[in-house]
């Protein structure tokens, strides 16, 4: 249960739960910005009417182009909103791409691949409706409820959970909270582990290329990082995994392999050769105080590409997570081509582990120009066959 303090005059005091009048204010909350469940999702159609009758609250679409289906409770009973969901759902996985941007059209008011493109600076994927979540959102879900969708997920891999949002009030204030039943991360790579290849052991690692961070300094000193509520993903992959590092808007940049002992603070952060990156000479310097929960990994690269150079093709995986599973096998057998990897083998950790002979010659910094060279002649090399 959802519990909330305040802080006044040094001292915490519980700010006590309140009734929401308007339940059916939560939709309206929810379009305008699905932040609040935690969604990192773009809303493309509300009260969408179904070929049966139905009505869904909200559709919306994350950045890998699953379609999201989120029906509020409202006056109806936690069992019949369930199965409401579940029946919404099975007309959604019908949707074909066009039907959607015809929702989303009359939603946005323009085409979805351009709404997309602006709100997750990628193209929009192909085959939409091949993955879907479902959310029901409530004030209040009773036990049988909490069974049956933990039963749904756990036991069976259907990709459906449940959001609870709480209402505070004191002094005149008012206040919003919400929770989840599941992970959420949790239910959808359960549920991806159901339909998609059994997972490899290789690993998706945004890497970002702002103004405060380079690609070239990660590229050069052997490290990744990031910051936020998802910085901690970065210690999910064990040494010696092997991950793909991404730029949003780019593509894949690079492979490598995970090595140390998991991520540190970056202003504290330490190179797997043993230097200090507070002590390197750094074409963004910015990274070492931007952020407080920045957190830097040490890893070892394989091969790398320059930003400019970065491998893409239309309908490959992307994520706004820092780091996540890759199991998508186009993208697998895409990046197997590109950087010369088995990427669809299953990984054995223990015969891959990097151990310290290892690391001392994969640590070597790398030289740009050479790499950026190789780079260069192998998109010449892919021009000319092409003629």
């Amino acid at each position: 249960m959802t519990r909330l303090w305040r802080v006044q005059d040094g001292k915490l005091r519980e700010v006590q739960p309140s009734v929401l009048q308007r339940e059916a204010d939560i939709e309206g909350w929810i379009a305008a910005d699905p932040g609040v469940l935690g969604l990192d999702v773009l809303v493309i159609g509300r009260q969408v009417k179904t070929a049966f009758g139905g009505v869904i609250d909200l559709l919306a679409l994350d950045r890998e182009g699953a379609v999201w289906i989120i029906e509020c409770k409202r006056d109806k009973t936690p069992r019949e909103v369930v199965a409401q969901i579940l029946d919404y759902a099975a007309w959604v996985r019908t949707l074909s791409d066009r039907e959607l941007d015809g929702i989303a059209g009359s939603f946005l008011g323009r085409p979805l691949s351009l709404a997309f493109q602006d709100w997750a600076g990628d193209p929009l994927p192909d085959g939409l409706s091949a993955s879907h979540h479902m959310v029901v959102v409530a004030t209040a879900f009773d036990e049988a409820s909490r069974r049956i969708v933990t039963y749904l997920a756990e036991e069976h891999g259907v990709s459906i959970n449940a959001a609870f949002f709480r209402f505070f009030e004191q002094d005149g204030m008012s206040f919003l909270a919400s929770d989840w039943l599941k992970d959420v991360e949790a239910v959808v790579e359960r549920a991806q582990e159901r339909r998609e290849l059994p997972w490899s052991g290789e690993w998706f690692i945004n890497v970002a290329s702002e103004p405060h961070r380079s690609w070239d300094d990660c590229r050069t000193l052997g490290f990744v990082s990031g910051a936020g509520d998802w910085a901690e993903e970065l210690g999910r992959p064990a040494p010696g995994d092997r991950f793909y590092a991404y730029i949003k808007g780019r593509g894949y940049v690079g492979t490598g392999r995970v090595v140390g002992s998991g991520p540190q603070p970056i202003n504290e952060f330490v190179l797997a050769d043993g230097a200090r990156l507070r002590d390197q000479s750094l074409r963004q310097p910015a990274v070492l105080s931007r952020y407080p929960s920045e957190l830097g990994l040490a890893v070892a690269w394989d091969k790398t590409l320059p930003e400019s150079s970065a491998a893409w093709f239309k309908g490959g995986f992307a994520n706004q997570h820092i780091c996540c599973r890759l199991r998508h096998r186009p993208t697998l057998d895409f990046l197997a081509e590109q950087f010369g990897t088995d990427a669809t083998k299953h990984n054995d950790r223990a015969d891959r582990f990097v151990s310290s002979s290892e690391e001392s010659k994969l640590l070597g910094r790398v030289d740009l120009k050479t790499e950026d060279r190789r780079a260069s002649e192998g998109s010449e090399s892919a021009r000319g066959q092409d003629t």
